[in-house]
């Protein structure tokens, strides 16, 4: 599992941890990559510990982007379980969910502002509710034990980034937006 995000209270990266724990019981193979930095570091570190689950999670601090392209390589699903922080902070719509799809790679996440138009549940990824470490074990689960299932999640998630996402395919719509505004601006 991987997630690459800055850490910080809006990512849930604890309640990862959490999912984390409660799948590594039955799941002996289960790993988790951290990629980022960010005032919680050493809250998460302390957290893995308490949890038993040092040998089982990695973080990586922030690394060059070869490098995250290589985490990606190495990863079954991209798991990031955003919430609305005690600020009111959230997250609209996270690139790393983005990346992962682009590259056919399943997702799991949550119900959170605009996530689930690209995280499509049961079609795109998996969506659990924020702070829901079990129901987000379970998904982790889901996803690893039947590996067609993630395999056309993560297809059908490149097709929707092809389609939605495509910067060239806005940049367009952008262009011929602005040439009607200025065709009418000059009638």
């Amino acid at each position: 599992v991987l997630v690459v995000s800055r850490l910080v209270a809006k990512k849930g990266i604890d309640t990862l941890l959490d999912a984390i724990a409660l799948a590594a019981a039955d799941d002996p193979q289960l790993t988790l990559e951290v990629i980022g930095g960010g005032p919680l570091l050493a809250d998460l570190v302390a957290q893995a510990e308490r949890l038993g689950i040092t040998d089982r999670v990695r973080f990586l601090g922030p690394v060059p982007s070869g490098a995250v392209e290589a985490a990606y390589g190495r990863c079954s699903l991209v798991a990031l379980p955003c919430r609305i922080d005690a600020d009111g902070d959230r997250d609209g719509l996270p690139t790393v969910l983005v990346e992962a799809l682009a590259r056919g790679i399943p997702v799991v996440s949550t119900n959170v502002v605009g996530i689930p138009e690209l995280v499509r549940h049961g079609e795109t990824g998996l969506i659990v509710e924020p702070d829901d470490a079990p129901a987000l074990a379970a998904a982790i689960e889901k996803l690893r034990s039947d590996p067609d299932a993630a395999r056309s999640m993560g297809q059908a998630g490149r097709e929707l980034v092809a389609i939605a996402y495509d910067p060239g395919r806005s940049a367009r719509a952008s262009i011929a937006l602005w040439q009607q505004v200025c065709e009418r601006a000059t009638r």
